[in-house]
């Protein structure tokens, strides 16, 4: 799946309207589907409904905040491979950090300057597509692998079976030369 291809979908979580209305005047316009969320809770619902390509997502939030919300996508299998950006007026290094370990990808500050979250979302949409593809190579492998591993089992087969055929032959041919050897193979 080629997401610079394809309109990407991006997931923009916040409980302030205003910031969302501001991430989604910045990124609708570049062709992307932006939807909307106002808390974690509803962020993980519509993840799960959507499937986004990338999530933006605020820190301080009612009900589960963005540091919760991005450890519980990243442990789940399904939607460990979708790039989170912790956009938050947070700034120290510690809720950097402390962002990172919980399993974001990138990190942007409050107020969000257009330019830097265009390039980072667009950059982060390429690590993505890239990653699909991977992902999508490596199950066809294993599908083409599987396919050759029975092929190799029924030839194995065969040959295990002509081999008893041909010393079952032999054997019978041996008997009919010489009798005495013959009884006793």
């Amino acid at each position: 799946m080629d997401i610079e291809r394809e309109k990407a979908k991006i997931l923009v979580v916040d409980d302030q309207d205003l910031n969302l209305r501001l991430i989604e005047a910045i990124l609708a316009p570049m062709g992307y589907a932006v939807f909307l969320a106002r808390d974690g809770l509803e962020s993980l619902e519509m993840t799960k409904r959507i499937s986004p390509d990338l999530i933006l997502l605020d820190v301080m939030m009612p009900k589960l905040n963005g540091f919760e919300v991005t450890r519980k996508l990243k442990t789940e299998e399904e939607t460990r491979g979708i790039p989170i950006v912790i956009v938050t007026s947070l700034n120290d290094v510690e809720d950097r950090v402390r962002a990172l370990e919980y399993g974001a990808d990138d990190f942007l500050s409050k107020p969000v300057e257009a330019t830097e979250l265009r390039a980072r979302v667009k950059s982060l949409l390429k690590v993505k597509a890239y990653n699909d593809h991977l992902k999508q190579y490596q199950k066809s492998l294993e599908k083409e692998v599987a396919v050759k591993t029975v092929k190799l089992k029924e030839a194995l087969e065969q040959v295990r079976e002509a081999s008893l055929d041909t010393i079952f032959c032999l054997s019978r041919a041996a008997e009919c030369k010489d009798e005495e050897t013959g009884n006793h193979i």
